[in-house]
């Protein structure tokens, strides 16, 4: 049970619903690690509102934005790697639209036999190695799996083209995509370039403050 400031007011809630507020329980407000509680005083109820204040600033600051998007649509859309390198991995161009990236989420099928996924970001132009995160183990099979957090090794610059390549060692990665070209700036690669065919993939990028990248 927690407390909350409603202009003067002290509400009282449960996870679900409004039990009571001060005008009923007057003086008494509920801690759930303490029980019963004094009613906070004015300055400290203004430090609360200071503080309610803060967070949504903060959290507004550090807003992520999509940098791409695609979801799996179709069962039959759906395609399995080998599990012999260099045939056993996915990768989706990108067109780089951040300033740091943050995560990025692959969408998986089976499971197979468990293995870890890896991750990497690569310029397309040089092949330097920008970003990776590697190990991450599945969870459920048909779900989405993060990348989290990224280790980032490079510099990005905004407007170039990057390469994000999911592989498993010793294990087939079953990847959705989708047809029709949604993604316009870059292409799902699988042994081979699939023209018209994008990953079904997410990635998270924190913008700049004051920066002029735009999502995609």
């Amino acid at each position: 049970m927690t407390y909350s400031l409603e202009g003067e007011k002290v509400v009282l809630k449960s996870r679900t619903q409004e039990i009571c507020t001060s005008g009923s329980v007057r003086g008494l407000v509920v801690d759930f690690r303490k029980g019963l509680a004094p009613r906070p005083t004015r300055r400290e109820r203004q430090k609360l509102k200071l503080a309610v204040a803060l967070a949504m600033m903060c959290g507004c600051a550090m807003a992520l934005v999509v940098g791409y998007h695609v979801d799996p649509i179709k069962a039959s859309w759906s395609v399995h790697t080998d599990t012999i390198p260099p045939n056993n991995g996915v990768s989706q161009t990108v067109r780089c639209c951040w300033d740091s990236l943050s995560y990025v989420e692959l969408f998986c099928g089976d499971r197979g036999a468990g293995g870890a996924y890896n991750v990497e970001v690569r310029d397309v132009a040089t092949n330097d190695l920008l970003a990776r995160k590697l190990n991450v183990t599945p969870g459920q099979g048909h779900s989405w799996l993060r990348f989290e957090p990224m280790e980032i090794l490079g510099p990005f610059t905004k407007g170039k083209d990057l390469t994000i390549i999911f592989t498993r060692a010793g294990d087939s990665i079953q990847y959705y995509y989708q047809e029709g070209d949604p993604y316009k700036y870059g292409f799902l690669s699988a042994t081979s370039p699939h023209a018209g065919q994008d990953l079904a993939m997410r990635c998270y990028w924190h913008p700049t403050v004051g920066g002029q990248a735009t999502a995609v």
